[in-house]
């Protein structure tokens, strides 16, 4: 006899099973992002169980009334295969819907994603490199501690990066233990926003906004100055900002593809020019 599969919330007990999971799968997931994810929207993860054992997840998170975001879209090998996934997937747009739901998409499940009526936006470009590649000597001195300014500004120059504005995901993300948080004064103006979380191996970078590649350089270097210089970093960007990849280059960092950033519905105007570095996958 089959047994049925259950769509529910998130429990606390989920906690491990989503950190066995994402390890298991290879992800080198950010020390506290499930707190961090369920802070931001505390009804984003939807868990599939058979006879009360959690066996997949996904992330369907709300930026706000209009935009929402896929990630974290993982069933358990043994039980791949049944459609659980497919059952994911569809509570998660119902979820988002009837805004518009982006996700980074792994190029292997790309085509099943446009099926799906999404379409791409743009490619991404994952960076690896020890912290003191990013001890270039650049000047420092318009970086401040991000979390001693009014959230406000901050709020807005995310949304001018991604085309949305997602408040209660950059508060979040902001308050995250252990993280570091450094923005960039120009003019009297924010201009610019860095973080690096602690993360199973390493720290990873994101989001990184500059107005150019001068700004981008400071902010990495006053984010990553207590890492020890041998520690692995990583960040994403997206490729049609050019200057993050030839400073991704010029630093020495090794790149690889790691997904495509799509869109169903209403596309967000972003501004990929001041997007060094993307937040993170699992939410945008």
């Amino acid at each position: 006899m089959t047994v049925p599969v259950r769509l529910r919330g998130f429990l606390p007990e989920d906690a491990a099973f989503i950190r066995s999971l994402v390890m298991d799968q290879g992800w080198n997931a950010g020390t506290h992002d499930v707190a961090t994810f369920t802070q931001t929207d505390n009804d984003a993860w939807i868990v599939a169980e058979i006879a009360e054992r959690p066996v997949g997840i996904v992330l369907a998170t709300r930026w706000n009334e209009s935009q929402g975001w896929i990630g974290l879209y993982l069933v358990h090998p043994d039980f791949r295969g049944r459609g659980i996934g497919l059952a994911l997937f569809q509570e998660a747009l119902a979820r988002l819907a009837p805004g518009s739901v982006g996700l980074d998409g792994d190029a292997r499940q790309q085509a099943n994603y446009r099926r799906s009526g999404f379409v791409d936006v743009h490619a991404n470009t994952r960076w690896r490199f020890p912290a003191r590649l990013l001890r270039t000597g650049a000047d420092t001195a318009e970086v401040v501690d991000a979390r001693e300014l009014p959230v406000e500004p901050l709020v807005d120059l995310d949304a001018r990066a991604v085309g949305s504005p997602r408040p209660s995901l950059l508060r979040a993300w902001l308050a995250q233990p252990e993280a570091r948080h450094v923005a960039l004064r120009r003019d009297g103006d924010i201009a610019g926003l860095a973080t690096a979380r602690p993360a199973r191996q390493g720290w990873k970078i994101g989001p990184l906004y500059a107005p150019d590649a001068s700004g981008a350089v400071a902010l990495l270097a006053a984010v990553a100055r207590d890492v020890h210089p041998d520690e692995a970093c990583w960040l994403d960007t997206p490729n049609p900002n050019a200057a993050a990849t030839a400073l991704m280059e010029e630093i020495g960092a090794t790149g690889s593809p790691t997904s495509g950033r799509m869109i169903r519905g209403p596309a967000p105007a972003g501004d990929t020019s001041i997007m060094f570095g993307l937040l993170a996958h699992e939410v945008g």
